[in-house]
């Protein structure tokens, strides 16, 4: 429990914690670059199997070309499948944010009303403080953050405990964000705690707190947040049918599968709702 004790753990047992790859690494030779532990991850051209391949390939000169052609073979097969299973799992994780993020703009539909007044108002709907970026982090802080994961590479001490060498050391990341002392009145959804003060890595990391940390926090703020004020700017959202939350893919929450809504086109310059 707690985002500042994790990143003290991840950084004093650095040498020790590795990634805990899913199912699928074993169809990437070498495995996905995303698991690679330390300078292998840091630095792509640490990635052993694909530096060694890379250097047989030299366009100078083809003496080898049945050497040459096997070598692109394999460099082609892993960092293609590289990029394809990168692709499916941004293509799971930004999937669910988005169906949180259309959940709670349904569900809690004063704040749509307010996006809409800003909207309005006119000015940059895409800043820090912007209410559709701070939808979004309040989506991400409720919902979308569950747990990180990584394996025990040898005995470590934590705290009073031991983590045995292959055990799974899980950072309780949604748990922290529901930490009544940090985040008053946790369990609701409030954008508007994201106006001040702004917390901090040891207190907020929706994207990870190590060097595994996801690279693409921005383009997915943007594109969620885009989502959200296109439909702002033009509809009413009106919840259709809801059931219980279930467990979803790799292990995250998700709305209902019975969860529905219907985008009702609003008329120009009509007033804004004041319920959905």
């Amino acid at each position: 429990m707690g985002m500042e004790n994790a990143a003290t753990i991840f950084r004093e047992h650095a040498d020790a914690l590795e990634p805990m790859p899913l199912a699928f690494n074993q169809y990437v030779p070498g495995g996905l670059v995303h698991w690679k532990g330390g300078e292998k991850h840091a630095d792509y051209g640490d990635y052993p199997e694909v530096a060694a391949l890379y250097d047989t390939i030299d366009v100078t000169q083809f003496t080898q070309p049945d050497r040459m052609a096997e070598a692109l073979r394999r460099l082609e097969t892993a960092m293609v499948r590289n990029l394809i299973f990168t692709l499916d799992m941004t293509r799971t994780d930004i999937g669910g944010l988005l169906v949180w993020a259309l959940y709670h703009a349904a569900t809690d539909g004063h704040v749509l009303d307010e996006l809409v007044a800003e909207i309005e108002h006119g000015g940059d709907l895409y800043t820090k403080h912007s209410l559709a970026n701070r939808m979004v982090s309040e989506t991400l802080r409720l919902e979308q953050s569950e747990h990180l994961f990584r394996r025990a590479g040898r005995d470590i001490e934590i705290g009073d405990y031991r983590a045995p060498a292959g055990w799974l050391v899980r950072v309780c990341t949604q748990e922290s964000h529901h930490n009544p002392e940090v985040f008053a009145d946790p369990d609701r959804y409030d954008p508007g705690r994201f106006l001040d003060p702004s917390w901090d890595a040891a207190e907020y990391a929706p994207f990870g707190i190590d060097g595994h940390s996801c690279i693409g926090e921005a383009l997915t703020r943007r594109f969620t947040s885009m989502l959200l004020v296109r439909i702002a700017r033009g509809y009413d959202v009106v919840v259709t049918d809801d059931g219980p939350l279930e467990m979803g893919e790799f292990q995250h929450w998700t709305p209902s599968s019975d969860f529905r809504i219907r985008l009702v086109p609003r008329e120009a310059n009509s007033p804004t709702p004041n319920h959905r």
